[in-house]
């Protein structure tokens, strides 16, 4: 005798790639969101240009030489998010958006390198009112906020002084201008001599004493930071000799003229030090601040007892460490730097509040360890992680106490620091070889800094990364969409095909389709996706796709814009595809075969959307049994009134509020052993759950074959 059961899945969980998995996960859901409140995916993604009512997309045109792929892309934020930047690169140029001008963007730099289709993405990490851009390759520079870019650290040492005299006061009736000034002759003395109160000099009061001075310059740049000391000037020589003038005898003491450089752009001011008359070279001591990069001279009339505080030594700052640097992070105040792909296992740091002075014994080398290159630096808490090729290292403490670098875990690490992500209230995620993992806790007031595996039941889709392309992919977090999301190389493609989403609110996983022109991410300050197109096209013929240039993800349902017929407005695309595929579902009964009947789509009615259903069965995606289509309607009531239909009028209508709906749709795969369906569609198809109506009347599945 048959009996009717139904199998229900509800609410519908995420992707589980597992064999055999739950009923309530899916196989795969493409281009699904999440939506909390209903607790159902909604098929309502979508993107559309930045600059969505001109063909170009704002700057992106070939007159601008911005005809190309978006490399990277950044959004700094100031002044408490009221103000924002959105760096980005282009055809070998370092631009910022400014939609409010005729152009739509400033050329920053141009000349820098592009990436390969597997290289690292250029790295930004904000510092103060800096953003730090270094890529591994180009010199590693700051942008300020305001245009301007600064060069990050010291490229090299100052060039050394010369110092001259000003005169040779031996010589007769040689005077010099402040002698011959009026306060001068006015007290009474006609030579400048050691013990005269108004008038110094650096030189001896004592005949026949021979003094010797040296000097070094520094820069300093709006930061405050300061340059390494330059080399020794030449020795300034002089020898104290008693003259008699106008009835008047002493010693004269003179000045010195320096000859100071100029520092690199971004220097503000540059320090003058210089021994004492005993020309010690060990000891050099503050002379002067000249708060300018324009002068070339400065005269020297300081004596010894009016030099101020020891200058720094050697080791105080150094030129950067580190021209070959691809990441950086701050922490602690400290800028922290890696060593490039010459020294991939140091990592310097610089001195606090000053992102361009590196002292020279700030570093840790963590080649020690097994674990590799490093690849990527992350702040979480009171730790800065270190990520390795298979290890991730912490670094604890602070620049006043000294910092420590100690091992976290062996065996594990990441691929690259794009794919290394803080999300607010879980942790730090990142990309390994094996999957996605989580970092939480904290090693402060009794808490545990643990590490757990987020993407457990999705190993078959990390199987399929193209590995050696991992560093170029990318990530991002919206915390307004509340979704974690990657951009990955899958199946030996070239560059990035795929996506995978994490939805922090219900801890599932979803995936994104070949569709997403995505090359690299950014999150403006609302919780916006952006990302940067990977390829350009020209779209001059009517109805041609139009992909350039920086993208908003966004509920417009529409897949990017394509050439108008007429005009210059460009026409949106069709919506993405949204795909679902259930579990295999075997009712409970594997051994038995079943009769489905019925399958029940729960949903929320959202619009006049189609939906095609397959059914599948005992487990064969090669051979689909035809569910037709169906609309997103109530079935036996009127339909509700949607936009594009001339059966409703503005005029006319009164808008209705969402409404649950349920679609039965008959299944026509006689009998099963295990039981699946697809639902394919365009448009905003918002998905609670299923549920499968069956029988079972006793018949049981054919014995195993037999080896003989």
């Amino acid at each position: 005798m048959k009996t009717l059961a139904r199998q229900i899945v509800n609410p519908q969980l995420g992707m589980d790639l597992g064999i055999p998995a739950a009923p309530q996960t899916a196989q795969l859901l493409e281009n699904f969101g999440y939506d909390a409140q209903t607790k159902a995916w909604t098929a309502d993604l979508g993107y559309e240009p930045f600059f969505s009512n001109t063909l170009f997309n704002g700057p992106f045109s070939s007159p601008n030489n911005l005809n190309a792929p978006v490399d990277s892309l950044y959004v700094f934020q100031r002044h408490t998010s009221k103000q924002q930047h959105i760096l980005f690169e282009c055809k070998g140029r370092l631009c910022v958006l400014e939609p409010w001008t005729t152009d739509n963007h400033r050329v920053l730099a141009t000349n820098r390198t592009e990436p390969t289709p597997n290289g690292v993405r250029t790295s930004y990490e904000a510092f103060g009112k800096y953003v730090v851009i270094t890529n591994g390759i180009d010199n590693p520079i700051k942008y300020r906020g305001d245009g301007r870019l600064f060069p990050l650290g010291w490229a090299e040492m100052p060039g050394d002084p010369t110092v001259s005299s000003v005169r040779d006061p031996v010589a007769a009736g040689d005077l010099t201008a402040l002698e011959a000034a009026d306060d001068y002759v006015g007290s009474g003395n006609n030579i400048w001599t050691g013990r005269d109160n108004t008038f110094e000099g650096i030189t001896s009061d004592d005949s026949d004493e021979t003094t010797k001075h040296i000097y070094r310059i520094s820069f300093v740049n709006e930061n405050g930071s300061e340059s390494p000391l330059s080399n020794d000037s030449n020795a300034f020589i002089y020898s104290g000799t008693s003259v008699t003038r106008n009835g008047n005898s002493g010693v004269p003491k003179i000045v010195s003229v320096v000859q100071i450089p100029k520092g690199p752009e971004g220097t503000v001011a540059r320090r003058i030090y210089r021994t004492k008359k005993d020309g010690d070279r060990s000891l050099f001591y503050f002379v002067e601040q000249i708060n300018n990069n324009s002068s070339e001279q400065y005269t020297d009339y300081r004596a010894d007892s009016s030099l101020g505080a020891q200058a720094p030594d050697r080791t105080y700052s150094i030129p950067f460490p580190s021209k070959g640097v691809r990441f950086s992070n701050a922490f602690k105040n400290c800028l922290f730097v890696d060593g490039g792909e010459m020294d991939p296992t140091r990592l310097y740091y610089s001195a606090p509040l000053e992102p361009d002075r590196f002292p020279a014994f700030n570093y840790f080398e963590v080649g020690t360890r097994e674990g590799g290159d490093i690849v990527g630096l992350e702040t979480y808490y009171n730790s800065l992680l270190v990520f390795r090729e298979s290890a991730i290292d912490l670094i604890r403490g602070d620049a006043v106490n000294g910092f420590e670098i100690v091992p976290f875990v062996v065996g594990i690490g990441a691929f690259s620091h794009n794919t290394i992500i803080s999300i607010p209230n879980l942790g730090v995620a990142f990309l390994s070889r094996d999957g996605c993992y989580l970092i939480n806790g904290g090693l402060d007031g009794g808490s545990n800094l643990t590490m757990t595996k987020l993407s457990k039941n999705m190993d078959e889709f990390f199987e399929r990364l193209s590995v050696d392309a991992m560093p170029a992919a990318v990530s991002a977090y919206s915390a307004a969409r509340q979704e974690l999301w990657f951009h990955l190389p899958v199946s030996g493609r070239p560059g990035l095909s795929v996506g995978l989403v994490f939805h922090t609110n219900n801890g599932q996983w979803s995936q994104r389709s070949i569709d997403w022109p995505i090359r690299c991410f950014a999150v403006d300050k609302d919780q916006n996706i952006l990302f940067g197109a990977d390829t350009w096209t020209s779209g001059t013929a009517p109805n041609d796709l139009i992909t350039r240039g920086i993208y908003v993800v966004s509920g417009k349902q529409a897949a990017g814009t394509m050439y108008p017929p007429s005009g210059d407005i460009p026409k949106e695309q069709d919506p993405l595809t949204f795909k679902f595929r259930s579990q295999w579902i075997d009712m409970g009964l594997p051994y038995l075969k079943k009769f489905p009947k019925y399958l029940y789509i729960y949903g929320i009615s959202t619009g006049d959307h189609v939906v095609q259903i397959t059914h599948y069965k005992n487990r064969n995606w090669e051979t689909g049994y035809e569910g037709g289509e169906y609309h997103g309607q109530i079935a036996d009531e009127a339909d509700q009134a949607v936009y594009d239909d001339d059966r409703f009028k503005w005029n006319a209508v009164k808008w209705q509020d969402k409404r649950l709906i349920q679609v039965r749709i008959p299944i026509t795969t006689s009998s099963v052993s295990e039981y699946a369906f697809e639902a394919e569609g365009q448009g905003g198809f918002h998905f609670i759950g299923y549920s499968v109506e069956y029988q079972a009347d006793g018949t049981m599945t054919i014995r195993g074959k037999r080896s003989d």
